[in-house]
């Protein structure tokens, strides 16, 4: 796994994974899983997505089910959208085939200690997604001096 977050490299990394998507077709029943352990509970923490795509990618975003499952159990799916492209059609990731966007897109807290469990659904109306190449997730712990 190669995973290039140079916009974040004063932060501290909990935890990231990436996944590559069959083919750069995303299929709406594929549902990529993650896992990861929380220690401290007390800390404000980044939720962000790693996107990895190309110019065959039809949509300007990029909608996802995110469902979480915490350690006792409990479950939480919110929607998120991710922008892939600009209105005026350039990509808002950095590469030149490829692009990759790594997309800040929530302060958490973790209530619990434990191994948490999430899932990235692909949330279009189209049941296959092409130029999806990989997605991920990473969850990063900012320098006690800079305010989220």
């Amino acid at each position: 796994m190669l995973s290039i977050m140079s916009c974040q490299s004063n932060y501290d990394y909990v935890a990231q994974d990436n996944t590559d998507i069959p083919h750069m077709q995303w299929e709406s029943n594929y549902i990529p899983m993650f896992t990861y352990n929380i220690q401290d509970t007390g800390k404000d923490y980044i939720l962000g997505f790693c996107i990895r795509y190309n110019n065959d990618y039809p949509n300007e975003n990029l909608y996802l089910f995110v469902h979480t499952q915490f350690p006792d159990g409990q479950q939480y799916t919110d929607t998120v959208s991710v922008d892939l492209f600009y209105p005026d059609g350039s990509p808002t990731g950095t590469g030149k085939n490829i692009r990759e966007l790594n997309a800040n897109v929530s302060k958490v807290k973790f209530p619990q200690q434990g191994t948490y469990h999430i899932q990235l659904e692909q949330a279009m109306r189209n049941s296959t997604l092409n130029g999806i190449v990989s997605v991920g997730y990473y969850i990063i712990c900012p320098p006690k001096n800079e305010k989220l």
